[in-house]
């Protein structure tokens, strides 16, 4: 499938993202200003680095933490990078645990509260 790019440096960041399309993601931010903590409203002010992680791109969560992406920001539907990563669980596990030392190798805290295992659960 191919990306439709919008020409919205903040809509083709997330197309980026979800395309696995890294340069595109690296142009949205290094060349058209979009900040890695962008917040879409419209999707539950989901951020560069949820996205990322929720579709288990390691690559980018990586470039993303490496610049400053907020690695505990939790958006509208309480959920944080640690939690999109551990929702993943059963799609490939070699790829979510790389993902898990990402995200501990940033400093990201590495505790679910009951309630956040509760969500993961119930999502």
């Amino acid at each position: 499938m191919v990306p439709k790019y919008t020409g919205e440096p903040e809509e083709d960041l997330l197309t980026a993202i979800r395309y696995d399309d890294y340069d595109k993601m690296i142009e949205c931010i290094e060349t058209r200003g979009v900040d890695v903590n962008h917040k879409w409203v419209t999707r539950q002010n989901q951020s560069p680095l949820l996205a990322a992680a929720g579709r288990m791109r390691s690559r980018m969560l990586e470039y993303l933490l490496k610049n400053g992406a907020d690695k505990e920001y939790i958006n509208d539907g309480q959920f944080n990078a640690l939690m999109y990563t551990y929702k993943t669980l059963g799609f490939d596990d070699d790829l979510r645990d790389a993902q898990l030392k990402l995200l501990e190798k940033y400093g990201t805290s590495m505790t679910l509260s009951p309630e956040q295992q509760r969500l993961i659960e119930k999502s």
